[in-house]
């Protein structure tokens, strides 16, 4: 793996444009809590945290370019802590793991910035075909964990990574269940990629029930907002059972269709993410 330094106004910073990530370390607590979620499980007990973008199970991307970014509580990294952390970052092939030669550029936090994120791009040295990948983390530097419980994976020999798929396979990516009451949920399913007709007034293809009465889809068509769509379940409480059906009818803007689908979960057997979400991940 090589390392490719750039300067931009007096610091290493990288040059590369960003890739169509559903969500970056920095925004996703403040979507989530726009569609009536709150934040994902955060390991609280380290000073710093570690996040990548695009997130584990992101399909629909064009091109193979991961970006980690690490905060830990207002205290850059050292330059042996950069270095030690770049050198355990590759790419390989999922799930048969063949090595792909790549490029970082990272680019340090600033120690006087309101924000110190040290910033970590991982590319491959040369375009990948379609299909699916794995960005690896060898070692975390001390005293940092992984920021979203959920949004990374265990690699071979103890590494964690995100897997990501270049071109089209749409799936459920996640359900959250998230409490606006004691008798009223708001649960949101999040796609691995935009729906083309998500967003629709009507999209009869999807389907929430609390206890077996139906939830009400929230807001009308929102091209800005093509990969999540929000229920309201009123009368109800976090023991009862929810079931979520996704049926035909719901494809990417490539024409790919959404498997159909069905999950059942009850938020109170699911860990808290946050003030009131709890959210439910289908297997990969």
């Amino acid at each position: 793996m090589s390392e490719a330094w750039s300067w931009v106004d007096g610091e290493r910073g990288s040059h590369m444009s960003h890739t169509k990530a559903r969500c970056r370390l920095a925004v996703l607590t403040t979507a989530l809590a726009l569609c009536g979620c709150a934040e994902p499980a955060i390991e609280r007990n380290h000073p710093g945290f570690i996040g990548a973008s695009p997130t584990d199970g992101t399909t629909g991307l064009s091109e193979l370019k991961v970006e980690f970014t690490i905060s830990r509580s207002g205290r850059p990294l050292s330059e042996a802590e950069r270095s030690n952390f770049s050198a355990g970052l590759s790419l390989a092939t999922w799930p048969d793991l063949i090595p792909i030669s790549s490029t970082i550029t990272v680019r340090p936090a600033q120690p006087n910035a309101p924000q110190t994120l040290d910033t970590f791009v991982l590319v491959p040295e040369l375009p990948q075909n379609e299909g699916w990948y794995v960005a690896s983390v060898a070692q975390n530097p001390p005293d940092v964990a992984w920021a979203y419980s959920y949004d990374h994976h265990p690699v071979d020999g103890g590494a964690e990574g995100v897997r990501l798929r270049i071109g089209s396979e749409p799936s459920v990516w996640s359900i959250d269940f998230c409490s606006k009451s004691p008798t009223t949920y708001v649960v949101n399913v999040t796609f691995s990629e935009p729906i083309a007709n998500l967003n629709a007034v009507d999209v009869p293809s999807i389907s929430v029930e609390a206890g077996g009465r139906v939830c009400a889809a929230m807001g009308g068509p929102n091209p800005a907002a093509n990969s999540r769509r929000g229920f309201l379940c009123e009368q109800t409480d976090d023991a009862e059972l929810f079931t979520i059906s996704v049926g035909d009818g719901l494809e990417s803007p490539e024409g790919v269709a959404v498997p159909p689908n069905s999950f059942t979960a009850r938020p109170a057997s699911l860990d808290l993410a946050g003030s009131g979400c709890r959210i439910y991940k289908p297997a990969p």
